[in-house]
């Protein structure tokens, strides 16, 4: 098995090479349990072909607001089921609420 190595930036932000992948994470995006390593990442980049870039070029698919709504949804479901003090998940929420409702009367 080979050796991982996890190297750190400023700022706090952690990387690691698996294979021809870069993987960009933080702290908080890793958990790790009965010997697995589980890393919920910033970002990916994998060095590719040029072959094997035109076969992606078939899947990808535009940024859709119906994306972000998703990704925001389970942002906050994950707040909400955070094992932290509830007054500081009420405030971020309250916070979180107060500052959609702003953008809601910009559009």
């Amino acid at each position: 098995m080979e050796q991982l190595n996890v190297f750190q930036e400023h700022g706090g932000v952690l990387y690691t090479k698996a294979g021809r992948a870069l993987i960009t994470f933080f702290g908080y995006q890793i958990d790790t349990k009965e010997g697995r390593l589980t890393i919920r990442p910033t970002s990916v980049e994998v060095d590719m072909t040029v072959e094997e870039e035109r076969v992606l070029q078939n899947y990808m698919q535009p940024l859709e607001a119906k994306h972000l709504y998703s990704k925001a949804r389970s942002a906050i479901n994950e707040m909400v089921l955070l094992d932290t003090n509830k007054t500081e998940k009420t405030l971020f929420l309250k916070k979180l609420n107060e500052e959609i409702g702003a953008l809601i009367n910009e559009t």
